[in-house]
């Protein structure tokens, strides 16, 4: 048994180390030989047990390792699946209302795909720290069957609700146009010596005028601009196209292009720049290509997206391109660097400092005591941020939602076929009273569209029997004032003057010669084509609203003037009591046009009906001008307040056009307020409330 195990161990031990040499036998109790014998098999028997030991040991060390591996698994997998169900629950929260979000429930069961285990939202409060600003805790609970864990995430949220106010008026002096714009003619903007903002939602093209100054003009659309005007910044999401402009900024989303004498401070653009002409450009940068071509003008800095071409120029001062750089004259170059290669006019030409390419450098010089040449440069040339689109907005113009605060509401009734005058607060008179415009005859002195409560077969009013409240005066006593044509659905003004208030008329308007003290509306298109002078009611004041101081008319009409309207005053302005005007937002309107009439038995379909507005003549307005659809000027107009139209109608019928002479002033005249304009319904449903969800802190439990 010892032999056996010996050799076994012998032949385990020269495994490991070398082979036994054959011993003598007969010698083996005696010798020397046989004593180093034994103490090699107790070695190797020592030796074995160690081996035997230690291999069991790793054994037991692995496979509880691979249980821990597998326990450390188990809970990383119910913990992640806690993170993944916070996240949703994020997003869920984004898409709850302020009421959605207040109401939540205790606990939420979250339905995730069966790997991540049963998911809970637990222990859920809701805490409003200010309105519409939540802080929502809660607690996930994982129990994960299949991996035999659980896992517990705390999470505090902070919820905000916002809720888009609708598309208001500008509160700075502005001109504002949805749809395209085009302007020619002698155009004055006036704002007490500071320049006024021009608001496009379309394409603007400005040819051939003087234009005094223009702080801003935002364009979602192309920007072409022909005259030698100024205007601090241009911003466009289309092309732009200058010739001799002056500006300090522009910006476009589109290519750039100048001829002429323009000469721009900054010009950044995402599409390619041409530049052609002899003003300065100082900084001029875009995502693509800046080609120049011009023969005396300089640029300051330069950064192309892609490649830089200056044909001909005054100078350079930096040049830098991704792409590639060439130079084609004899003009000064301070600066080059190029990602690519940079070409050069001659290698004689001396007018540079630095050319640096990770290219090559094609024929140009080499480096000297005053230049630095070099080619296999490693430059970098980061690109330009991308121009991004413009902010604006067109607010709404619907004269319908001013319906409430109109004096007169004047309409053609088409049973008798008479005008027809519906009233509203105007002293004396019942609210919503009804009445037909008739004469009245008085001792053979004629009263001329006066309202009548019942006339008889021959249009002559009798009730009530003396002439009380005419709707306008004519140019004389002998002259009415106002004239329906059915076939246009047209109402034909031409006033000594009107009722002072504010008038309303569902129709189309063609103002001729005269005056008016009176905030004008019109359901239809309204056109002024004579010698017309019209202020709101906000401008005429307490002393002509409300006391019919009536200086403004002529002769003939001054005494039935003060005689009706300073009895018949609207009660909606006037406080006699205190002798004040009380200004509204509607009085501050000279004339708008267009909305959408909400009578479901005529307009079924809610559609967009007028709002064309052509002023020609000589017109003078002191008040808004709010056309919504196209505004046209097209005589000498003189515009004193604010300017928008909408281009809200489903047919344009083209382009807003400023011509002839327009001058559009913001000047404040006492109550009058010209950048104070009502908010009217919107004509497009309200912006949802947005709510954004952020995680304040979280923790595992």
């Amino acid at each position: 048994m010892v032999m056996q195990y010996h050799q076994t161990s012998s032949i385990f031990a020269s495994s490991m180390f070398t082979q036994a040499k054959p011993v003598d036998s007969q010698n083996l109790a005696l010798s020397p030989t046989y004593q180093r014998g034994a103490a090699s098999l107790v070695f190797v028997f020592l030796v074995s047990m160690v081996v035997i030991a230690t291999t069991s040991e790793a054994f037991n060390t692995v496979k509880k390792t691979q249980e821990v591996g597998t326990a450390i698994n188990a809970m990383s997998h119910a913990e992640s699946a806690t993170l993944t169900a916070a996240e949703a629950f994020r997003l869920h929260l984004i898409s709850l209302d302020s009421q959605n979000i207040k109401t939540l429930s205790s606990t939420i069961t979250i339905d995730m795909e069966p790997i991540y285990g049963s998911m809970t939202a637990e222990n859920i409060v809701v805490l409003e720290t200010s309105p519409d600003v939540f802080q929502i805790d809660t607690t996930f609970v994982n129990m994960h069957a299949a991996a035999r864990s659980s896992a517990k995430l705390q999470v505090v949220y902070h919820a905000e609700i916002a809720t888009p106010a609708p598309p208001g008026w500008p509160t700075s002096a502005t001109v504002n146009f949805s749809g395209d714009l085009n302007i020619n003619g002698g155009i004055e903007l006036l704002n007490d010596g500071e320049a006024v903002d021009l608001i496009v939602d379309g394409d603007v093209d400005i040819g051939g005028v003087s234009v005094n100054p223009i702080n801003e003009l935002r364009s979602s659309g192309k920007v072409t601009i022909g005259s030698r005007v100024f205007i601090d910044s241009i911003l466009a999401d289309d092309d732009v196209e200058l010739a001799n402009t002056q500006s300090n900024l522009v910006r476009t989303m589109g290519d750039f292009r100048a001829t002429g004498d323009a000469s721009i401070t900054t010009v950044q653009a995402n599409g390619d720049i041409e530049i052609q002409a002899s003003g300065r450009f100082e900084n001029v940068s875009t995502l693509q290509n800046i080609i120049i071509t011009s023969g005396g003008g300089g640029q300051g800095f330069l950064l192309a997206g892609e490649d830089i071409d200056a044909v001909s120029t005054g100078s350079i001062d930096s040049a830098n391109a991704v792409g590639d750089i060439a130079f084609g004259n004899w003009y000064r170059v301070n600066n080059a660097v190029s990602m690519q290669d940079i070409t050069c006019t001659s290698r004689y030409w001396t007018l540079t400092d630095n050319l640096s390419a990770n290219g090559s450098l094609i024929n140009c010089p080499e480096s000297n005591g005053s230049l630095n040449a070099s080619s296999g440069a490693s430059n970098t040339v980061v690109p330009p941020a991308a121009v991004t689109p413009v902010s604006l907005h067109t607010p709404s113009i619907d004269v319908w939602s001013l319906r409430d605060e109109v004096n007169y509401f004047v309409e053609y009734d088409t049973s008798n076929r008479r005008i027809k005058v519906t009233v509203k607060s105007v002293n004396g008179l019942v609210d919503d009273a009804e009445y037909t415009l008739a004469t009245f005859r008085v001792s053979g002195a004629p009263y001329l569209d006066y309202l009548c409560s019942i006339e008889n077969s021959s249009g002559q009013c009798t009730s009530p029997s003396t002439p009380t409240l005419p709707l306008c005066f004519g140019q004389s006593l002998y002259n009415d004032c106002i004239r329906y044509n059915t076939g246009t659905n047209t109402f034909t003004v031409n006033p000594n003057q009107t009722a002072p208030g504010v008038m309303f008329f569902d129709g189309n308007i063609s103002m001729g010669n005269g005056h008016s003290i009176t905030t004008i509306l019109a359901s239809g298109n309204i056109t002024t084509n004579g010698q017309f002078e019209h202020w709101a009611a906000n401008r005429g004041g307490y002393e002509k609203i409300c006391q019919a101081e009536a200086s403004h008319t002529n002769g003939g009409v001054q005494a039935r003037y003060n005689e009706a309207y300073s009895t018949h005053f609207p009660t909606n302005l006037c406080d006699i009591d205190t002798s004040s005007y009380i200004p509204t937002r509607t009085g501050n309107i000279g004339l708008a046009a267009g909305g959408v009439n909400p009578d479901l038995d005529i307009n079924p379909d809610q559609m967009y009906t007028g709002g064309d507005i052509d002023l020609g003549a000589s017109t003078d307005i002191v008040g808004a001008v709010l056309a919504g659809n196209i505004l046209s000027t097209t005589g000498q107009v003189v515009i004193q307040g604010a300017v928008s139209a909408g281009a809200f109608g489903d047919e344009r019928s083209g382009k807003h056009s400023l011509g002839n002479s327009t001058t559009i002033d913001f000047s404040d005249f006492g109550d009058f307020k010209p950048l104070e304009l009502p908010d009217m319904e919107p004509l497009a449903p309200p912006a949802p409330a947005v709510t954004t969800v952020g995680v304040l802190w979280s923790r595992p439990l």
